[in-house]
């Protein structure tokens, strides 16, 4: 570790820091919410609420969304190829 003399570094150092600990405080503090403004916890606390087979079936939605975005990301989605094939004479 080196120390320096200098007052001017010291106080640039010194700024750096409150400015890093500014950002990790307000970091800290980001709720997690969905489009409508619900929090996480209060997702959680409904779907704990919803009858076993309305689970299933939410998680089920889920996974398919979650899958469907998976294959937009990697490319793999056919939805292009499908409108493609039409406009091409193709089956």
């Amino acid at each position: 570790m080196v120390l320096t003399t200098d007052l001017g570094e010291a106080v640039r150092l010194g700024r750096a820091w409150m400015r890093k600990e500014r950002m990790l405080t307000q970091i800290a503090h980001v709720a997690v919410t969905d489009q409508g403004g619900n929090t996480l916890a209060v997702q959680l606390a409904e779907f704990a609420q919803m009858p076993e087979e309305q689970r299933r079936v939410r998680l089920a939605d889920l996974a398919a969304s979650v899958n469907r975005r998976l294959r937009a990301v990697d490319g793999s989605d056919d939805e292009d190829d499908q409108t493609a094939d039409v406009g091409s004479g193709k089956k």
